[in-house]
């Protein structure tokens, strides 16, 4: 399989993709008429916190996106695009949203179609060298399944670790907690794919 090669993130980009980000999560709080202390509440995180991601200030990392998405009650790929199309197919490359995370030095591309209530999304991950989500273990519902297409992965599923390399896959139930990261020199890329719970 032939995955494009990706520029290093760059803080110019990143700042944009904050900015775009902030918005949507913006619009999905009124649309929903909660109030930051609404989503403060649900999420766990504070909100001068949320406040920052909203406003384009502050760089979210997966984890606190899973955590926000949660309270927004959307799935992780809603955060990504406007589009609430039910009949999309096809996701161009050319159309399809990326979100850099500064700290972790991971971005994810959506390259399937934004519906409102998607079975399962696809992403394109990308790792710089060294990158990785850090911190705590993080979980949440639906369950997980991905190849390397390049590079070494780092997965930590419940306390266990392993390397995959290109052409080794993985599958998981999201609820035990997890994180990833590369410990090449080159970049790792993956194919992510994350599928919603039962009766979700």
């Amino acid at each position: 399989m032939q995955i494009e090669s990706m520029e290093p993130i760059d803080d110019d980009s990143a700042a944009g993709a904050d900015a775009q980000l902030g918005r949507r999560i913006r619009h999905l709080r009124k649309a929903r008429e909660l109030s930051l202390k609404d989503v403060a509440e649900r999420s766990g995180l504070s909100v001068s916190f949320i406040s920052q991601i909203e406003r384009g200030r502050s760089s979210a990392s997966v984890r606190v996106l899973v955590r926000i998405a949660n309270a927004l009650n959307v799935r992780l790929s809603g955060l990504f695009d406007e589009s609430d199309d039910d009949e999309a197919i096809v996701q161009r490359r050319e159309t399809r949203r990326r979100i850099a995370f500064r700290d972790t030095s991971i971005s994810k591309e959506l390259v399937t179609p934004t519906h409102p209530n998607p079975k399962l999304d696809v992403y394109l991950i990308t790792i710089e060298p060294g990158g990785s989500t850090g911190g705590a273990p993080y979980a949440h519902s639906g369950a997980e399944a991905g190849i390397v297409v390049k590079g070494v992965l780092e997965l930590c599923v419940e306390g266990e670790t392993h390397v995959l390399r290109e052409g080794d896959g993985f599958s998981f139930d999201s609820n035990r907690p997890h994180q990833f990261g590369n410990p090449g020199t080159g970049l790792t890329q993956v194919i992510w794919v994350n599928s919603r719970a039962a009766g979700e």
